[in-house]
Order: C-alpha cells, then structure tokens, then sequence
C-alpha cells in the first residue's frame, strides 16, 4: 500500500472513512475507504403528475423549463437550475415521472441528501393574469371566482386555472388586469353581495388586485 495512489474522478466532498491505521481488512468484505460526493453543481431529484409530461416534453425542446428550489430556514433567494432528466418510464404505482435539475452550487446552499421544496415552471408566463389562489372556487359549471364591483357588490366571472405557483393562480376567463377579486370570505359570497374594501384583519373580505 505504500506504493498506491488513489486519484479522485470529480471533485466533491469527503464521507466519513470507515478505516483507520491499523484496521485489518480483506479483500472479500469489499470495505469502501470512503465516500466522494460531487456538490458543484450539484443535481435535485424530484417527481411530478404524469399529466405534466408532454408540457415538461416541449419544455425541455424549447430549453424554456426552468427550476427553483426552496430551503428551509433560508432567507435567500430560492436558487434556480436547470432541468436536465427525464425518467424513461412513469412509475405506475404512483402515476408519477422522475425528474432531475442541475443547480450550480459553489456556495454550498444545498446539500447531499437534504429536503427542498421545487417548483417547475415549463415555461415564461409573459403577460400572465394571476389571482391568490384562495380567490377561486369550484362549483358545478366549473371554476370561478368573484370580483368587486364599482358599486362595492360582488360580480361571479368563470375562470379557467392554467396552473398555480405557490400563493398563485394563472386564470383565463372573463377578468381584467386591475380588478379587485374577493379573497377572504369569497366562499360566503354570491351574486349581488355588498362588500367593502378594508385593511384591517377584522374585515369578512379581502381583495386583492389582479396582476
């Protein structure tokens, strides 16, 4: 063994090492020395619907996907990577596809093993119309949220929900860019309601402008 060199292939990080001098070890136990882990860049696995594959599929064609990651207790902004695997088969048992994204990571705010939260936006959302989430509601002709009249009354418009993104919504539908929709009490709302605009927690609604 004086004579032996070992020459890592990647750069990385040490595990712990498993041996010391004097430890005896045959060859049959197959012992590792150590572990090397590659942390720059470094890659995030995930999994999503089955449904998303032909939107992921294009994405990935057009190199408009996009992936960001969350880390808990970091006040950061959320680190953002590229998708760069797509699982040859969905999993059957959970109807979902495995993804991988590459992040650079020299400041080492991710690490090996550890939880995030993802998101993945297949592509840009340029002039997108988006309401909170908690505006739109579902009911039997489909979704639909309400928005505050000029005469402080509530008015339903139907809406389609194209995705959500965090506290967000992307709608289509009968809505324009400026109106306040209801948020806060919007499942004790109808048709003709009078609601008024506050600021203060108290208030049965909140509204909140469509951006």
């Amino acid at each position: 063994m004086e004579f032996a060199t070992i020459t890592a292939e990647i750069d990385g990080r040490l595990g712990a090492i498993p041996l010391r001098v004097g430890n005896f070890v045959r060859q049959a136990e197959n012992t590792a020395i150590t572990t090397l882990t590659q942390v720059d860049p470094i890659l995030v696995q995930f999994a999503v619907p089955e449904r998303w594959l032909p939107e992921i599929r294009q994405a990935i064609t057009r190199n408009t996907a996009r992936v960001r990651v969350r880390i808990e207790q970091d006040d950061g902004p959320p680190p953002e990577g590229d998708l760069v695997f797509v699982d040859s088969a969905v999993d059957t048992t959970t109807g979902t596809i495995l993804l991988k994204a590459r992040f650079a990571n020299a400041d080492m705010r991710l690490w090996p093993g550890q939880y995030v939260q993802v998101t993945l936006t297949p592509r840009s959302e340029q002039d997108a119309m988006t309401v909170a989430t908690a505006a739109v509601q579902t009911g039997q002709q489909g979704r639909f949220l309400f928005v505050l009249a000029g005469d402080n009354t509530a008015r339903r418009r139907a809406v389609t929900v194209e995705r959500t993104i965090g506290d967000r919504a992307i709608i289509r539908g009968d809505i324009k860019p400026g109106e306040k929709v209801i948020v806060d009490g919007a499942q004790r709302v109808t048709e003709g309601t009078r609601a008024v605009e506050r600021n203060t927690p108290a208030a049965p609604q909140r509204v909140s402008q469509v951006k």
